[in-house]
């Protein structure tokens, strides 16, 4: 389930900020790596977004996290906390930098209410909604950290439910 939720997200970005313009990846590539997609040719630094499970050690945010709770006979809530990193363009060529110039940090403000839009509901594989709740942005140093966790509510079935012949015939006896 976890794989499906984070398949939603990278859909639902590359659906915001197109595939030419970002480079989006579900790991963290090595160092300032450019595009895996960047065919031959003048290969340029773009700015990314890193969909990860992981949280940064400096994000404030603790109630991210995985549960599986029972809810009432075989009904289950699934909970994702996800954490969507945007680091610009010119963090990945020197990723020292004290600060930003002030338009890359309007870019990077800018990037922020968009991921708030673009993650409030996202589609999984069967074609179901799953909204994305405790939305909040942080910013440690010039990266930016989206957090953002997913419920999906899922109902397991037993093994007398997935073979009806388990329970084929019934007889009762009445000794009153």
């Amino acid at each position: 389930m976890l794989n499906e939720i984070i398949v939603g997200v990278k859909n639902a970005l590359i659906c915001e900020f197109g595939e030419g313009d970002f480079d989006i990846f579900t790991e963290s590539p090595d160092g300032g790596s450019s595009s895996p997609s960047s065919g031959g040719g003048k290969s340029t630094v773009k700015p990314c977004l890193f969909v990860t499970s992981r949280i940064p050690r400096s994000g404030s945010v603790r109630e991210r996290r995985f549960s599986n709770r029972q809810l009432l006979g075989n009904r289950y809530i699934k909970t994702a906390g996800l954490c969507i990193e945007h680091r610009p363009a010119a963090v990945r060529v020197n990723p020292s930098a004290k600060s930003l110039p002030g338009n890359l940090q309007e870019d990077n403000n800018a990037v922020l209410e968009r991921l708030f839009v673009c993650l409030e509901y996202i589609r999984l594989k069967d074609g179901s909604l799953v909204r994305g709740e405790n939305m909040q942005g942080e910013y440690d140093g010039n990266v930016l950290n989206f957090f953002v966790s997913y419920d999906v509510f899922v109902y397991l079935s037993t093994e007398a439910e997935e073979n009806p012949m388990l329970m084929e015939a019934l007889e009762i006896n009445n000794h009153y």
